[in-house]
């Protein structure tokens, strides 16, 4: 578990990985790239890579706003300062750190 006290999203999702790049930083690291997980990435921004190609490919400007718009509420999940991270890390140094979870301060000490 890691509580950040800033993230950095960069600013597209790789659609050809489905993954989006997050820089974080807390109490004892600064700026440590690490990726979030596909099936949480799907699940904060309410769709999938599928679904977002479909939307390219039919140039569906109704569809394409509106997952824009989802794609800039996730950045404002990552500005808030009461984030705790799960973040699963891989022995190969070459390998970037995944979050599989995201929760709030309040809620993974169990206060709410």
């Amino acid at each position: 578990m890691i509580q950040p006290i800033f993230c950095d999203p960069k600013d597209e999702i790789d659609l050809k990985n489905w993954s989006l790049m997050v820089k974080i930083s807390d109490e004892t690291f600064g700026d440590v790239g690490m990726v979030v997980d596909k099936e949480l990435l799907t699940f904060l921004l309410g769709y999938n890579a599928a679904h977002l190609k479909k939307a390219i490919a039919e140039k569906n400007s109704d569809e394409l706003e509106k997952c824009r718009e989802k794609a800039q509420n996730l950045r404002k999940i990552f500005a808030r300062l009461d984030l705790v991270l799960e973040v699963e890390f891989s022995p190969e140094s070459s390998s970037y750190p995944v979050i599989k979870k995201i929760n709030n301060l309040a809620k993974s000490l169990d206060v709410i």
